[in-house]
This record gives structure tokens, C-alpha cells and sequence, in this order.
């Protein structure tokens, strides 16, 4: 007899006295996951523990085209860790943004999920920073200000080194496009064949 092997994805599962409960994700009304965001640290005696400053629930913020759901933040980096003022922050971060009008910290880092609203493509920009993302549910059109395109997959990534780009989700019907993104500022101006390179946003 042939062993069948499912190709249905796993899900959450949690550990409840010894048994396995499975806990499948909950969508709140703008279609995302309402997911889990632990954060250590110390105890009096230096023992790891986990900070009950921040509410588990990621905060989600309405960015226009996109939802921001940041995982942590820091102001500067690397980051002081010897008092807990980063997570102070980071309760002001969460729910409000690391700075007016940016998503991330001017001398600090960012991670974030990135969901992208069906139908809103991004704007053209170029922001000073140096991005990673991957890409963790569903489908995208990357274009860069050369014309040129890529679609990414589940699984896939790319890096936005300061360059002119835009992006939109493609997933078939009404699915999401959810990416983990990563970043920190990078070094300004970016000089490229003797053009000097600033943060700018396009209406088309």
C-alpha cells in the first residue's frame, strides 16, 4: 500500500499539558492574522524572562496602501539592551510609528510584517535604507524605475538598496501578500555616476 503524504500546510499548534492542541489562526476584519509577538528580558537576578510591557497581540497600522505590523524596533544600533528603554519605546512604536511620516527609526533598525491591500499598489519611492524582505503568503510584482519587473513567490526575497521601485499584490482572487521586512538606514547621500541620491516618493 502506497503511503499518501499531505501537502497541506501545518497549523499553530501549542503545547497544553502534555497534549497537542491545535490552535488555527484568527482573521480580524482587515484580513490578516492575529498573531503572537513575544519579547525577553531579564529579571532582578539576570534570568530570561518575558517582558510583560508590551500586549502579545502585533498592533496593526494602516499605512494607505499597506498594514504595518511591527515586530520590534530600536533607536539606536547597535542597541543598549542594559535597561529596558528600548521596549519603553517600542510601546510607543508599535501602535504609532518610530518617527513622523517613516517606518523606521533615522539611526535605528525596524522589523515588520508587511500585508499589501488588494487593488493599492505602492507609490514609486526610494527610501534611504537597506531592505530585506521575504515573502510569506502570496504573490508579487516588483518594478524597478529601469523597466524592469520580477513576480515573487511564497519562499522568495529581495533587497531594496535605496532604489527606485514600487509594488502591488498579484495573488489570485482575494488572497493576501504578507512580507517580513528587515531595515536600517543606510549611508546618505547614495552617490551613483556622479547623481546624488535622496529619499523621493512619485504620485505616479
Amino acid at each position: 500500500m502506497r503511503r499518501i503524504l499531505s501537502t497541506t500546510m501545518p497549523r499553530r499548534i501549542q503545547s497544553d499539558g502534555g497534549r497537542r492542541a491545535i490552535k488555527p489562526p484568527i482573521r480580524n476584519p482587515n484580513k490578516t492574522l492575529t498573531m503572537s509577538n513575544y519579547i525577553t528580558t531579564h529579571d532582578a537576578s539576570g534570568h530570561a524572562i518575558f517582558s510583560p510591557k508590551i500586549p502579545t497581540p502585533r498592533h496593526i497600522i494602516d499605512n494607505g496602501s499597506i498594514l504595518l505590523e511591527y515586530i520590534y524596533t530600536a533607536h539606536t544600533f547597535p542597541a543598549p539592551l542594559s535597561t529596558e528603554a528600548d521596549i519603553d519605546q517600542f510601546a510607543h512604536d508599535r501602535i504609532h510609528g518610530p518617527a513622523p511620516g517613516a517606518t523606521l527609526p533615522p539611526n535605528g533598525f525596524a522589523t515588520a510584517i508587511v500585508t499589501f491591500k488588494k487593488d493599492a499598489p505602492l507609490k514609486w519611492h526610494r527610501v534611504m535604507n537597506l531592505d530585506t524582505f521575504y515573502v510569506i503568503e502570496g504573490d508579487m510584482e516588483l518594478k524597478l524605475d529601469s523597466g524592469e519587473t520580477r513576480i515573487l513567490h511564497q519562499g522568495d526575497s529581495f533587497v531594496q538598496r535605496a532604489t527606485m521601485h514600487t509594488g502591488r499584490n498579484v495573488t489570485p482572487g482575494e488572497g493576501l501578500l504578507r512580507l517580513l521586512g528587515s531595515a536600517v538606514p543606510c549611508v546618505v547621500p547614495v552617490e551613483v555616476g556622479g547623481c546624488k541620491l535622496e529619499e523621493e516618493w512619485r504620485a505616479e
